[in-house]
């Protein structure tokens, strides 16, 4: 039995551990010499060119990103709006319909 159960297992640890990973927040990645991010989280991943997001650091909120470009594994981002310098790691958080739709009335 032991036999059988430990390459069972051995097999099963990959799945597992990209199950978890995949449940994760994306994050800033690389933050680029002209300015724009660059993350690791694409259109296989729900990620779509024009979406918000809040760049958060813990509970701190520290941007407002826009994604200029989505590719299937990664997107890169411009920054609307900072009340601190972003740094990589931070995390990714949707930002709230209701803001989206502000900032288009104000345009």
């Amino acid at each position: 039995m032991r036999k059988i159960l430990l390459p069972v297992l051995i097999c099963l640890l990959p799945l597992a551990l990209s199950t978890a990973h995949g449940a994760e927040s994306p994050v800033v990645n690389m933050i680029l010499p002209d300015g724009r991010l660059l993350i690791y989280a694409g259109k296989n991943q729900g990620v779509r060119t024009g979406a918000s997001f809040e760049v958060r650091r813990g509970n701190k909120l520290i941007a407002r990103i826009e994604i200029t470009e989505a590719l299937d594994h990664y997107s890169y981002a411009k920054v609307l709006e900072k009340s601190e310098e972003i740094m990589e790691m931070d995390v990714l958080a949707a930002a709230p319909q209701a803001k989206k739709e502000e900032k288009k009335k104000e345009k």
